[in-house]
């Protein structure tokens, strides 16, 4: 199926919004493409921008849910189980986050950063702090630009200093309360 020019700038105007700090803007767009790109795959890759843009704003039952139905249409996308491992964690269940997390690495998927950072939570919050230290490491070596990296390494008594987060990041906010820092 061909997708007509406007609906696939959709991707790129969603991405410049949210990039502008408009989070509930970019969920806008990528509702107004939504429509348009039901029964393909790239359904899937809408739904799983749609879900990390509310990452962003701390609606994790919202985010999983978009997580969810984007997994149903595209099983491949493998970055869909760090997503959804990450917003399990966020609400709490350890256990979940950790069937995604191992579901993932059964996968053999190529893009660790996520994972690594996932599991470096899973650490954080199991009073693992050597075993997080390494995952952080790990994953700063395939992304150095991965979100919350400092805060997981503070948690961690890292040497890292927290980035001066805006006020308007609510899941950094968030995981710091998470962590108590």
């Amino acid at each position: 199926m061909s997708m007509p020019d406007h609906v696939l700038m959709a991707f790129t105007e969603a991405e410049n919004i949210f990039a502008s700090g408009d989070i509930p803007g970019a969920i806008a767009r990528i509702d107004k493409a939504l429509p348009e790109l039901e029964g393909d795959v790239l359904e899937a890759d809408a739904l799983n921008n749609k879900g990390y843009y509310l990452l962003h704003l701390c609606k994790w039952e919202e985010a999983i849910a978009c997580f969810e139905k984007a997994w149903l249409i595209d099983p491949s996308f493998l970055a869909i189980l760090n997503h959804l491992a990450w917003a399990a964690l966020m609400l709490g269940n350890r256990e979940g986050a950790k069937a995604l997390m191992d579901l993932f690495e059964k996968q053999e998927a190529d893009y660790q950063a996520l994972h690594l950072r996932n599991m470096a939570l899973v650490y954080t919050l199991d009073k693992e702090g050597e075993k997080a230290l390494n995952a952080l490491i790990a994953a700063e070596e395939e992304d150095p630009f991965m979100p919350y990296m400092d805060i997981l390494k503070r948690a961690n008594d890292g040497v890292t200093p927290l980035n001066a987060y805006q006020e308007a990041d609510l899941q950094a906010s968030f995981l710091m309360k998470l962590l108590d820092l």
